[in-house]
């Protein structure tokens, strides 16, 4: 997965989370398996698929909070680089 962090399964997800909502990847497959939730998505840009599985233990809570801290950090990079 050439464009996901490696860092923790909690931290892709939320990344896959973010890459969803900003058009970065196409959301094909939702599943809800014995083992947990998984996501199936597509780079819009090279069509490269990718899955991507939750963590069984984490909490909504959890979930929402990683996210924004990452959009949050995302963002500060995509202002430093614009000057802002």
């Amino acid at each position: 997965m050439p464009f996901l962090p490696t860092r923790s399964r909690p931290t892709v997800w939320a990344f896959v989370r973010i890459a969803i909502d900003w058009g970065i990847l196409e959301l094909i497959g939702h599943e809800i398996r014995p083992s947990g939730e998984r996501l199936v998505c597509r780079e819009v840009s090279s069509g490269a698929l990718y899955k991507v599985d939750r963590p069984q233990d984490w909490s909504a809570a959890d979930e929402d909070e990683l996210v924004d801290e990452l959009k949050q950090r995302l963002d500060s990079v995509g202002r430093s680089r614009d000057g802002s």
